[in-house]
């Protein structure tokens, strides 16, 4: 009798531990508080799999540069916002094998092999303007010549009564996506990849000197001396500035009764920040882990992902939207036809990428420190390239 109750209690821990074996188990990395609903309807799907997402905090270098490598490789996925500090390097990350959506937009599959194939984009962004509806004068679509020109004309420069409609220097807009609005460091050449900083120099040089037409800089600095107190976010909200720049996503969140949003026509690139994912290379669930990225691309989860992220309680919460990669779902024919058209910054590939990110943070510095002129930034960083 002991004979059998042993026989059937080995049969028994043979069965829990034959399940345990067939559970596979996959660990993400995310600053995005969206994750977690993705990993919940993943295991809802396939039961087989448990899916443990270690959240952390956002960052402005993104999650991909703001965490420590030795961390971030003891997890199969990381995800969540990137920005080019530097290159997704192939020797970090592995190749997925993208699913073959055509619904896709074209910016999805340019990101895609510009990144070796090691990275995708689970939802967008790109940069707009946001006025201050009664104040606001500009078409719904404004090239950034014409945006300069009305807003300088807004400005009030008499008497010591300063008032400018905008001031680079004081958005809550990153300083680089400023540079980086339709431009590209690298174009193809006959086959070639060719090196232009003429472009990021046109911007880096507007940044700098927007207002210098109808004020001096002392009386520009003595302005944002007065108001250095306020936080830069709210600058827009406080009238401080009648216009600023913000990523879509977040001025989605902004009352359509106080503020209008406008497309750059001019502008031809997504924003330098976007939210990714990709496998690690030291994963040893690399297939498992794509199953989890082509989950996440899935018209079903970009779709939940906008309507949960766009529904008021989840926006005003996070100021943030996730719109979808896949086209149509929205069903804003406006913004689906504009961001057809962009595509992300070419910074050419892992090694140029990664020189050119050394060089401009040098020079960056360099002019921080007042030992180089603003005026000479193209002049210094071709003399680095070359």
């Amino acid at each position: 009798m002991r004979r059998c109750f042993c026989m059937i209690f080995l049969m028994l821990a043979f069965f829990v531990s034959s399940c345990k074996k067939q559970e596979k188990v996959l660990t993400v990395l995310s600053d995005d508080i969206f994750m977690l609903d993705v990993a919940m309807l993943f295991q809802e799907k396939n039961p087989d799999f448990t899916v443990q997402v270690t959240l952390t905090e956002k960052n402005k270098s993104g999650i991909f540069s703001g965490i420590k490598k030795s961390e971030a490789s003891r997890y199969d996925l990381i995800a969540g916002e990137y920005f080019p500090d530097e290159p997704l390097s192939s020797s970090r990350f592995s190749k997925i094998e993208l699913s073959d959506n055509p619904d896709f937009f074209s910016f999805e599959k340019d990101f895609y092999q510009k990144t070796k194939e090691v990275a995708v984009m689970y939802s967008y962004d790109f940069p707009v303007i946001v006025g201050i509806k009664g104040k606001d004068i500009l078409n719904d679509f404004i090239t950034m010549d014409e945006f300069q020109k009305i807003t300088l004309e807004e400005s009030k420069v008499e008497n010591g009564e300063e008032e400018f409609a905008f001031i680079p220097q004081m958005t809550a807009f990153p300083e680089m996506e400023f540079y980086f609005m339709g431009q590209n460091l690298y174009s193809q050449n006959n086959g070639k990849l060719s090196f232009s900083i003429d472009g990021v120099n046109a911007q880096f040089q507007r940044y700098h000197f927007f207002n210098q037409t109808i004020a001096d800089e002392s009386s520009i600095y003595a302005y944002m001396r007065k108001n250095e107190k306020v936080d830069s976010y709210f600058y827009i909200h406080n009238g401080i500035q009648r216009y600023d720049f913000q990523y879509f996503s977040q001025a989605k969140v902004l009352s359509d009764e106080k503020y209008k949003i406008h497309f750059i026509s001019d502008n031809s690139t997504l924003s330098l920040k976007q939210n990714v994912i990709a496998v690690n290379k030291l994963s040893f669930s690399k297939k498992e882990a794509e199953v989890f990225v082509n989950f996440l691309l899935s018209p079903a989860i970009q779709e939940y992902l906008y309507k949960e992220s766009s529904s008021e309680s989840q926006a005003l919460a996070y100021k943030n939207i996730h719109f979808p990669v896949i086209s149509g779902i929205t069903g804003d024919s406006t913004t689906d036809n504009y961001v057809s058209e962009l595509r992300y910054s070419n910074f050419g590939d892992e090694k140029q990428h990664l020189k050119f990110m050394n060089i401009y943070q040098t020079t960056m510095d360099l002019i921080a420190k007042d030992r180089l002129k603003k005026e000479d930034f193209a002049d210094f960083i071709n003399k680095q390239i070359d």
